[in-house]
């Protein structure tokens, strides 16, 4: 389901509690930017298999590339706004 009020605060949250992620979609997520992607990287760098952050306008780092090199175990990134 969708939760279009999702902030950093939340990704954050999440991910420091330890949930194994694998897949994550924050497709239209406006409240996401930096410092979700910074702790997505540090605690699901291993587990993250697929990314979606296709309409996030609050990310700078968007490039394919860029984010190939913070999770390098994602196969399948979707990152057009």
């Amino acid at each position: 389901s969708w939760v279009v009020e999702l902030t950093d605060t939340g990704v954050c949250a999440l991910v420091q509690a330890g949930c194994p992620l694998h897949t994550l979609s924050l497709h239209g997520i406006k409240g996401v930017g930096e410092p979700s992607l910074n702790a997505l990287a540090k605690h699901c760098s291993t587990t993250l298999v697929s990314l979606d952050v296709r309409g996030c306008v609050n990310l700078e780092t968007s490039s394919r590339e860029a984010l190939a090199r913070l999770f390098p175990r994602v196969t399948n990134f979707v990152i057009a706004t």
